[in-house]
């Protein structure tokens, strides 16, 4: 790596941490006691300072961020554990049972949770050029994986507008937008500019291309490479 590129990385870590730190900031000011809350529409924030017993309950097609602390959640025999480093997709509705590991009164846990509508999320798949996968089946409905800088940086931008509730009515649709296009990011990149999984993996913040192909089949149900290949394949047929 030159330096420039190890100056660069040591920016986007800089900038990463002080995101992490405010998003725990926020979350801690915003909410001051053990419970859930939901200071804007479609946006929730959870706080305990204990370890919780496991919780039975229906999750919404939602993404869901970790300021600080970890949770496992439970669907039939998957668990899925998660940290400030990764955050929680649910693509449909469905029953959960999850706990709270890590939280304590020094260092309660901290999350927040943004409701996914599948018509928002439609009308941003359509404006990315995006086709729905065919078969559902093939889509997993619950998955973890790592937050990126980017990603990041929009819950940050997100949380700020806990501030000021009239400012949010107008730029907190705007943001959950930008929110659901990282979260398609990378399949948007190889259709769009033929790149390959690997510079696809990098772009979006992998520094694996092997994690990101296990991370892009478990959440699309087959290799990154032959999903663009049927998609440009239907897009052809489609122009046809």
């Amino acid at each position: 790596m030159d330096v420039g590129n190890h100056q660069q990385a040591e920016r986007d870590a800089q900038r990463v941490q002080a995101n992490r730190e405010e998003l725990v900031e926020r979350i801690g000011r915003a909410i001051r006691e053990d419970r859930a809350a939901q200071p804007l529409r479609g946006l929730h924030l959870s706080r305990s300072s204990l370890s919780l017993k496991p919780v039975h309950s229906v999750l919404e097609p939602s993404v869901c961020v970790i300021a600080q602390g970890s949770k496992e959640v439970l669907l039939g025999e998957s668990r899925y554990r998660y940290d400030p480093s990764q955050y929680l997709l649910a693509t449909v509705e469905l029953p959960r049972v999850s706990q709270v590991l890590e939280a304590s009164k020094e260092r309660p846990y901290l999350s927040l949770r943004l409701e996914l509508t599948p018509t928002f999320v439609s009308s941003v798949m359509v404006e990315a050029g995006q086709a729905s996968p065919r078969d559902h089946a093939d889509v997993r409905a619950i998955n973890v994986s790592p937050l990126d800088g980017n990603l990041l940086d929009a819950f940050v931008r997100l949380v700020r507008l806990l501030d000021s509730p009239t400012e949010a009515q107008v730029l907190m649709p705007l943001i959950t937008r930008e929110i659901i296009y990282r979260l398609l990011e990378a399949r948007r990149l190889m259709l769009s500019e033929d790149l390959d999984a690997a510079s696809a993996a990098y772009r979006v913040g992998y520094n694996d291309a092997s994690h990101f192909n296990r991370e892009y089949k478990s959440l699309f149900g087959v290799p990154p490479m032959h999903d663009v290949q049927r998609l440009r394949e239907e897009a052809l047929e489609g122009a046809g």
